[in-house]
């Protein structure tokens, strides 16, 4: 299983627009990751829209946030939260599908 801590990818090109983060969300009392994400800068810390079962995790263990790339085009954040969550396996993440990316932010 891949476990990512401090990688950081970032493409820093001020003319591109619509910019994505692709993040983790740790359960911080197992440590273990839980969900793969992309979208706005912000979206990493926002917790709202996140499932039942995510927000359960968030009330009773907490969780740390893993940036794992920033500043990315969006196919290509697309790209490597598709290929997170297929190295992680779906089935360990409270991830809906492999293709959910909705940038909700």
């Amino acid at each position: 299983m891949l476990h990512l801590t401090e990688i950081i990818i970032s493409h820093n090109n001020s003319t591109m627009k619509n910019l994505k983060t692709v993040y983790l969300h740790q359960n911080k009392v197992t440590l273990k990751t839980i969900y793969v994400g992309c979208g706005s800068e912000k979206r990493p810390y926002d917790m709202w829209g996140r499932s039942a079962e995510h927000k359960n995790v968030i009330k009773t263990d907490g969780v740390e946030v893993k940036i794992v790339a920033k500043d990315m085009p969006v196919k290509a954040a697309s790209m490597l939260e598709k290929q997170l969550i297929k190295s992680y396996g779906l089935k360990n993440l409270l991830n809906k599908s492999i293709n959910a990316t909705g940038f909700a932010g």
